[in-house]
């Protein structure tokens, strides 16, 4: 079992009500994206800011 978490960002999307930033939803999917397309056996228990690990 693979568990990380990510951030995608504050993204323009329906949900943030078009207030993200410039960040389209493409952008913000690379990260989640990323962690899912991870291989077998890889480190976990990261805490990423979009693509890039970061701390809690």
């Amino acid at each position: 079992m693979c568990i990380n978490c990510v951030h995608p960002g504050f993204v323009n999307t329906d949900i943030s009500w078009h207030r993200g930033t410039i960040m389209h939803v493409e952008e913000g999917a690379q990260g989640s994206v990323m962690l899912a397309l991870l291989p077998d056996g890889r480190r976990t228990g990261f805490c990423f800011d979009r693509t890039l690990v970061t701390e809690f």
